[in-house]
């Protein structure tokens, strides 16, 4: 990763900014993070970018985060309002809430509302099984079809909440999470739901309940006090940037 760094370095020399260039700031290279990442700040927006080379996972959790963004209209300015609203009172950054664990929290709530297709769903109509560090990565990413799809299933079982702005979506994600008891349980992003705590300590049960037909260590998703489950990597907790 350091030698990345250094690459990067060269390739976007700082010197650059002066030579009508892409204007950036703040390079840094953190290597105290569990993930190393280089870090860079757009000087026109202010935006800031975080780069890492870790794992194809992370590529899979943006074509999921892309996916669900492009399903509803109103998904991306929800997800803007959060974060500005996580960011406003300081819970987003090192060692707190990640912008990764806050999508996926607004995710599951709009699961269990029905107003988006579950990752395991999803899963479930993938065209090809792909496979990451021994984890199932495969899920279908084609808008169209999943919405023809969840048609077909509303009209089944019309059943679906009747958030229709961003703001009705906001007050209820408020209401959703202030409303649950955290401490004691965690939420599973790949069925869209809370489940109590109690079950990590049960691996055989756990495994049933997320479908795994291999048996896997649960002991790193017990870290921190609010624990979303990462959809692809089952035994991360996807909420804390450590």
């Amino acid at each position: 990763m350091q030698l990345l760094y250094k690459e990067f370095m060269r390739v976007f020399p700082p010197s650059d900014c002066a030579k009508g260039g892409r204007k950036y700031k703040d390079v840094a290279y953190l290597r105290h993070r569990s993930i190393p990442i280089i870090r860079v700040v757009d000087k026109q927006t202010n935006v800031r970018l975080e780069l890492s080379f870790n794992t194809r996972i992370s590529v899979v959790s943006s074509k999921l985060i892309k996916f669900y963004l492009e399903f509803d209209p109103l998904v991306k300015p929800l997800v803007m309002l959060i974060r500005y609203w996580a960011r406003y009172y300081d819970l987003v950054g090192y060692r707190k809430i990640s912008n990764y664990g806050l999508d996926l929290m607004i995710i599951v709530l709009l699961n269990s509302k029905r107003v988006l297709p579950r990752v395991a769903y999803l899963k479930n109509l993938a065209y090809e099984l792909v496979e990451i560090e021994g984890w199932n990565a495969s899920f279908c990413n084609d808008v169209e079809f999943i919405r023809q799809s969840i048609i077909e299933l509303r009209s089944k079982s019309p059943n679906v909440a009747d958030l229709k702005t961003v703001f009705t979506m906001a007050i209820t994600f408020f209401d959703f999470y202030g409303s649950r008891d955290l401490e004691g349980h965690f939420v599973c992003s790949l069925h869209g739901t809370l489940v109590s705590k109690s079950l990590l300590s049960h691996e055989d049960k756990l495994n049933k309940f997320l479908g795994l037909k291999t048996k896997m260590n649960f002991s790193k998703l017990c870290l921190g006090s609010l624990v979303i489950q990462d959809p692809f990597f089952l035994h991360v907790n996807g909420t804390v940037t450590t």
